[in-house]
């Protein structure tokens, strides 16, 4: 657990804003929603990863959401999330602090959305 606190504090202190978005589609889910990842946002290393989605629900809403991915484990949480209505304009947004030991890891299920996303950053 030590090695991974500094595998994440190290890719943490590498992080630099991001200017330009470089969306990439990786697919619906089966409730319709349109799942993209920025490529251009993508931090990793071999064992964490911090990535923007972007989550588009039927209706054209959309949220934008940060993400850090532990590869051994599979684990993912939430960092932050953006919400827009259809016409991309601003309704809420929160954000989570950045502290490994308090943010809420959950497992990624097999063949969902999460799944897709870890596996494009970690391929097989």
């Amino acid at each position: 657990m030590k090695k991974l606190f500094v595998a994440f504090l190290t890719l943490l202190s590498l992080s630099c804003p991001v200017f330009a978005a470089d969306w990439y589609y990786l697919g619906n889910s089966n409730s319709g929603k349109q799942y993209y990842i920025d490529n251009s946002s993508v931090e990793k290393n071999a064992e964490v990863a911090f990535v923007w989605c972007k989550i588009i629900n039927t209706d054209g809403s959309f949220g934008v959401v940060r993400y850090a991915f532990i590869r051994k484990g599979k684990l993912v949480a939430t960092l932050s999330t953006s919400i827009y209505d259809a016409n991309g304009n601003y309704i809420s947004s929160y954000n989570v602090p950045l502290n490994p030991y308090t943010l809420h890891w959950k497992s990624i299920p097999p063949e969902t959305a999460g799944e897709s996303i870890y596996y494009s950053i970690w391929p097989y």
